[in-house]
């Protein structure tokens, strides 16, 4: 008669539970660092576009809470923020103004003195995606000045002729770079 023991034994079990869980480390790993590459290029796309939105407003000399912009559109962005600002720039200063009293462009044009609600839109980045440098300055603004449009890059308070723009998450970078 034939001794056949059939069966793994425990030495065989323990390899290859060690070698399920390693591949399964290995990809999920992957899979974490591929999603937060995509979640970042996905925020780079809409940084592009919002950008390209901007200018079409300008081109298009869209109408903001009842007249047109006289300063045109653009986009503010600051380091170290996981959000951005499409405005329209209601007091022609070629820049962002956060606060102020106006109500809209209207009231912005005969207004004497201080600064207006120039806000469009804000965008939040998803995830945690922030934005991790701008160079030369902390902060960059993009406008785009009607009718053709033209286009000027404040960075810092000084007009450059480009700025990059730096993304990032988790250790991972993606860079715009805005010229005219």
């Amino acid at each position: 008669m034939k001794n056949s023991k059939a069966g793994f034994s425990i030495v065989e079990l323990l390899m290859v539970v060690t070698i399920i869980i390693l591949m399964s480390t290995i990809v999920l790993v992957s899979f974490r660092s591929g999603q937060d590459q995509f979640t970042l290029q996905r925020a780079a796309h809409l940084l592009a576009q919002d950008i390209r939105r901007a200018q079409e407003l300008a081109m298009r000399a869209e109408d903001f809470h009842g007249t047109v912009s006289r300063g045109g559109f653009g986009v503010h962005l600051t380091t170290g923020a996981s959000s951005y600002v499409l405005f329209a720039d209601c007091d022609n200063g070629r820049d962002f103004d956060l606060t102020g009293s106006a109500t809209s462009c209207v009231t912005a044009t005969t207004a004497s003195g201080g600064s207006f609600p120039e806000q469009l839109e804000s965008r939040t980045f998803e995830a945690e995606v922030t934005i991790t440098s701008i160079t030369p300055a902390a902060s960059s603004t993009i406008v785009f000045i009607p009718p053709r449009p033209v286009t000027q890059i404040r960075s810092g308070g000084s007009v450059v002729t480009s700025t990059t723009i730096t993304l990032g998450i988790s250790g991972l970078a993606q860079t715009q770079r805005v010229f005219i």
